[in-house]
């Protein structure tokens, strides 16, 4: 956890030093997610919603930032009428690279690493089901701006542990 957490500041302490042409830019964002895993139950839509800090590195596509996030995957458990919840609040550094910038649409990739505090719960069940942990993250996200404000995406998230991994569509505005 130590070593994840130092790895991210020295990321954070290098995009502080990069000259940009542009200030850096706050995009709050909220969205759904559907748990990966085949486990026990029928898949339900969760909720996600988190902030991106980005700033525009000068002369090029690229912007690197900074992402906070919540994200839920929820399953319906019919045998007992209630929803399993396995919850992943992140920390990661991102970098995007931009095909295009036009006012009109600009499409991107992205990719995040960082370090993921996890855990779940079924109301009633919690002496069974009791995780909670630390694991890395790595979030692969694809997208389009919408002029120079709106974002939508679509976003993979994956962790050491295969219950926690979702795949969410989101928006986004940013100022």
């Amino acid at each position: 956890m130590r070593r994840q957490l130092i790895i991210v500041l020295l990321a954070l302490a290098g995009i502080s030093n990069i000259r940009t042409y542009a200030q850096v830019k706050y995009e709050p964002f909220i969205g759904v997610t559907i748990p990966l895993c085949n486990a026990e139950g029928n898949r339900g839509l969760g909720p996600m919603f988190g902030l991106n800090v980005m700033k525009d590195i000068d002369n090029t596509q690229f912007r690197l930032g900074l992402q906070g996030a919540l994200a839920v995957a929820a399953r319906d458990i019919d045998a007992i009428d209630d929803t399993w919840s396995l919850r992943t609040v992140n920390i990661s550094v991102l970098c995007e690279y931009l095909y295009k910038k036009t006012i009109i649409g600009s499409p991107f990739l992205g990719l995040g690493v960082g370090v993921a505090q996890q855990a779940e719960t079924m109301p009633g069940f919690t002496q069974y089901l009791d995780f909670s942990g630390t694991s890395p993250i790595l979030s692969l996200y694809c997208g389009t701006r919408i002029g120079n404000h709106f974002k939508m995406g679509l976003d993979l998230r994956i962790t050491n542990t295969k219950e926690f991994n979702t795949l969410g569509l989101s928006i986004g505005y940013a100022f």
